[in-house]
């Protein structure tokens, strides 16, 4: 059987995936062993990256949540 593809024209658009759990908990832990400011956005707001957030806070790294749901690190 053989298949041809051809790519459509003019496709445009925008998807948002769900942040995921693994990715999200190492860019809080890289983030706050980062020198300077990091913004994390798509993150995974779920109970046990919340523990690693309140780990870090607890370990001196100053982190919020803007309107947007985006995490800034300083």
């Amino acid at each position: 059987m053989e298949v041809t593809l051809t790519s459509a024209k003019n496709l445009r658009g925008v998807i948002t995936v769900p942040g995921d759990k693994s990715i999200s908990h190492r860019s809080l832990i890289l983030a706050s062993l980062a020198h300077g400011r990091s913004r994390i956005a798509n993150f995974s707001f779920s109970k046990d990256c919340f523990s690693t957030m309140n780990s870090l806070r607890s370990l001196g790294v100053e982190m919020e949540i803007d309107a947007e749901k985006v995490i800034h690190l300083t």
